[in-house]
């Protein structure tokens, strides 16, 4: 059954086994749901047989499909660097030229909808709000920058600078995924080795806990599987491997964020742009009439739909999430509030979330991968660079 954690025994009978003392081991499994596909782009093979978009499932990284020979952007040695899955497609920025591309999943080719103009490291869309966020690392002024995009043109809004105990973050965020279970934006920092919550509203970084344990380099992707709400990295440290990333059930300390390697990448590739597609619905067209005094809503009805939540604020710029005031399978809604102006936002529902399984017993596995914890801002913690490709860092 996956997403478990289970306790094994293993034990061996060889014949004439001089030190029977040492014929049983014990440890744990964990158990994951990795029927997924997913997409990513190969930014690197070294035998050259892999380039540009490409897809692979998540149980098996060491075989992966190339979409179409080469890449579809105008450079042909850029890459797809920033990129989520939004409103059922595949979209992100280019690592050479910037722009805004939206990628075929059958055939590789890729449309420019725009310049962003401005490099960005990653994207992560939230459905809710419908809020495309980009982070850019400033390489003049070493800081780490949080931006709005248009999601359909690229088109950036700076939102400020992040901050690490309110003081600007001094690593490198490298990638950022949405978690549309917790409504929480991650990112994952290159300095560091670690996954960091951030904060929009106060711009804000917290780490998890624990680095990956790995010295990670170069390109690297982050996504969650939004049908289980489990975090997945597309990681590179020398040598390119699929990653599960623990953001569900901390020790006794109360951290997270130690990391799993599922399986490496074929002909050990880097990989960037990685995405996992999920069902989604598309978000309503609102419109707002008054009929007998009474401030109507109505709304197309979308496929796939089975209830639609209306939420109201009587601020238009207020963050999420604003107050739930309806639940309903009508495409209509009248509002009967009595507040001298209000602003409403409706949004498409398939039904409850799944529940998710509340895991026990990992301790057991993170004792024996032994992560390092993320030291303060100006204690970073070792490196494993000596220790080669995905090698535990020790404490």
């Amino acid at each position: 059954m996956a997403n478990t954690f289970y306790d094994v025994t293993v034990t061996t009978n060889l014949a004439g086994d001089e030190n029977p003392a040492n014929d049983t081991i014990t440890g744990q499994f964990v158990c994951i749901e990795l029927n997924k596909t997913a997409y990513a782009d190969v930014a690197h093979d070294a035998s050259g047989a892999l380039s540009g978009p490409a897809t692979f499932s998540l149980r098996n990284p060491g075989a992966i499909t190339d979409l179409a020979p080469g890449n579809p952007y105008t450079n042909p040695d850029s890459w797809l660097t920033a990129a989520d899955w939004i409103n059922g497609g595949w979209w992100g920025t280019d690592y050479n030229g910037n722009d805004w591309w939206q990628i075929d999943t059958t055939t590789g080719a890729g449309t420019d909808n725009g310049d962003v103009g401005i490099g960005m490291t990653g994207v992560a869309w939230d459905p809710v709000a419908d809020i495309l966020y980009g982070v850019s690392y400033d390489g003049v002024n070493y800081v780490n920058n949080l931006y709005t995009l248009d999601r359909l043109t690229g088109a950036p809004t700076l939102v400020g600078t992040l901050t690490w105990d309110g003081t600007a973050f001094d690593g490198l965020i490298i990638d950022i995924a949405w978690n549309n279970n917790n409504g929480t934006l991650y990112g994952l920092d290159l300095g560091y080795d670690a996954v960091f919550t951030i904060d929009p509203a106060t711009l804000a970084i917290t780490p998890l806990g624990y680095t990956v344990g790995y010295d990670l380099n170069y390109a690297q992707g982050m996504a969650f599987d939004q049908d289980t709400g489990f975090l997945y990295l597309a990681a590179y440290a020398g040598a390119g491997a699929l990653m599960w990333v623990n953001t569900v059930q901390p020790d006794a300390d109360g951290l997270l964020g130690e990391a799993y390697v599922i399986g490496i990448f074929q002909n050990n590739s880097e990989v960037d742009g990685f995405v996992i597609p999920y069902p989604q619905l598309a978000i309503p067209d609102l419109t707002i009439a008054l009929e007998s005094g009474v401030p109507t809503l109505s709304w197309n009805s979308i496929v796939g739909a089975t209830a639609y939540k209306v939420y109201g604020s009587d601020d238009p710029y207020a963050d999420d999430p604003w107050t739930l005031v309806a639940t309903t399978a009508s495409t209509t809604y009248a509002y009967t509030g009595t507040e001298p102006y209000h602003f409403f936002k409706v949004t498409a529902t398939d039904g409850p979330a799944p529940a998710r399984t509340q895991f026990t017993g990992i301790e057991r596995v993170r004792q024996v991968m032994q992560p390092t914890k993320v030291q303060s801002i100006r204690a970073k913690g070792p490196k494993a660079a000596e220790m080669g490709a995905f090698n535990p860092i020790k404490k």
